[in-house]
This record gives C-alpha cells, structure tokens and sequence, in this order.
C-alpha cells in the first residue's frame, strides 16, 4: 500500500512538472503570434506610404509633362510671333493648321509677353503700328510740314520702340524658359529620387512580405502545436483527477485496511487470551 502511495505522490509530481513545462511552451506560442501581428501591421503601414508616393509620383509626372508641353508651345508660339507681333494666340492657332494649334496647360502666355492690347497708328501710307506701341500724342499742328516731320518722327520713335521691345520679351521669353528648363530639371531630380525610395521601399516590402509567409507558417504551426498542448494538458487534467480520485480511494482503503487491522489484532488477543485461560485449566485438572 505504501509503495502504491508513493508510486501516485510520484505520478502526481510529473504532472505539475509536465503542465508547468506546457505553461511555457504556451507563452512562447502566443509570444510568437503577437510578433506576427506586429508584422502585419508594419507590411500595411508601409503599403499605405507606398500608395501615397505613388500617386505624388504620378501628379509629379503629371506636372512634368505639362511644363515640358507649355515650354514647346512657348518657343513655337516665339517662332510664329516673332514676325509680326501685331498676332495675338488666337490669331496665330487660326493661321496655323488644326493639329499645329497651340494649347497650355500651366502656364499663361501674358505672364510671359504681358497684357495686349491692339493698338493701331495710321501713318501717311495706311500702315499699321504693331500692338505693344503705345500712342504718341502730339500737339496739334498749325503747318502741314511740322504735321508731316511729327509724323515721320512718330513712326522713327515707334519702330525704335518695337525693336527694343521685341529684345525684351525675347530676354523675358528666354528667362522663363531657362526657368521652366531648371524646374524640369529639378523635378526630374525629384522624381528619380522618388522612384529610387519608391523601388527601396518595395524591396524591403517584399522582404517583410516573404518574412510575414514564414511568420504565417510560424504562426499556424504554433497553432498546431497550441492546440495539441491544450488537448495534452487537458488529458493530464482528466489524468490528474483520476489519480487524485485513485489517491483518495486507496486513502480510504488504507483507513479501512487498518482499522481492520486493528480490529483482526484486537480478536487474535482476545483469542490468544482465551486459549491461554483453557490451557491453563487443562493443566489444572
């Protein structure tokens, strides 16, 4: 009975140690599984900055062929008025063929050449006066012949005026371009530095990604092995109350057993007394 005693006191001290140990093996597994939902969380972090670069990336590309297109319709429309700046851009795309009109996307052409105004001098042969001349007053004459020097001065001053216009919105016309030219540059710079960070972050999203398959492969398998842990410690649950239910039983028996041991032992003496009492009255007689 002792030995049995001892053989559960031992069966019952592995049990503690065995869910002691899947007590552990249970913390690392759900340790594991909080680790690959922090991962996740990161992959769709990172998923989100790369949409939102890839669509300031596109309305960069965007912006950068609108520039490149008004800075062609810039210089045509240079070309085109370069003869006769009596034209305004309705004047030339109505002169110029259906598929040569010039269009703009972000840039407007009187920022450039300024507001125009067709402004008209008849001289003596009915010619016209280009549009940026501004109309020159002069006193009314008393004599034809200071009527007609007024006039030829007019139109000296005139021309002299067109030429050193027409070199200035040439110099203004070539300031903007080289201003438009080095914002293209530096958007360009910009967009190759984005698509650098944009090809490194999905680089690295695809090795969070390959890394969230093996945590995911992880994880199920630390399912797996989850659920075998809590079918085992439920099975060395039932164990435990099987044997302590054993333990009881054989307590009992134990308690049973001695007291009839000691019932046996009280009837041997009682026994033992009364053979002795009749030997000795047999040895009298």
């Amino acid at each position: 009975m002792d030995k049995r005693l001892a053989l559960s006191a031992n069966k019952t001290e592995e049990v503690v140690l065995a869910l002691n140990k899947y007590e552990k093996d249970i913390k690392t597994i759900v340790n594991s599984r909080i680790s690959s939902i922090e991962a996740a969380d990161v992959v769709e972090e990172l998923n989100s900055h790369i949409c939102a670069v890839d669509i300031e990336n596109n309305y960069l590309r965007e912006q950068n062929d609108n520039l490149k297109h008004d800075l062609s319709s810039l210089i045509e429309l240079m070309k085109r008025r370069i003869g006769d700046q009596n034209e305004t851009i309705d004047d030339v795309n109505q002169r110029a063929n259906s598929d040569k009109c010039l269009t703009f996307c972000d840039v407007d052409p009187e920022d450039i050449f300024g507001p125009i105004e067709a402004i008209t001098t008849a001289n003596g042969n009915g010619c016209c006066v280009d549009e940026c001349v501004q109309t020159v007053h002069t006193p009314e004459p008393c004599l034809a012949s200071d009527r007609s020097i007024s006039r030829s001065s007019s139109h000296s001053n005139a021309n002299k005026y067109l030429v050193e216009e027409k070199e200035l919105l040439i110099r203004k016309l070539q300031e903007h371009l080289e201003t438009i030219s080095n914002e293209l540059e530096l958007k360009d710079e910009v967009l190759n530095n984005l698509e650098i960070k944009l090809n490194t972050t999905r680089k690295e999203n695809s090795d969070l990604r390959q890394r969230l398959d093996q945590l995911t492969v992880v994880h199920n398998e630390c399912d797996y092995k989850l659920q075998e842990a809590i079918d085992r410690v439920s099975t060395l649950n039932e164990h435990k109350r099987s044997l302590m239910t054993q333990l009881d039983d054989e307590s009992e028996q134990r308690i049973k057993f001695k007291e009839e041991l000691k019932s046996l032992t009280a009837r041997l003496l009682e026994n033992m007394k009364t053979v002795e009492n009749q030997s000795m009255t047999i040895q009298h007689l």
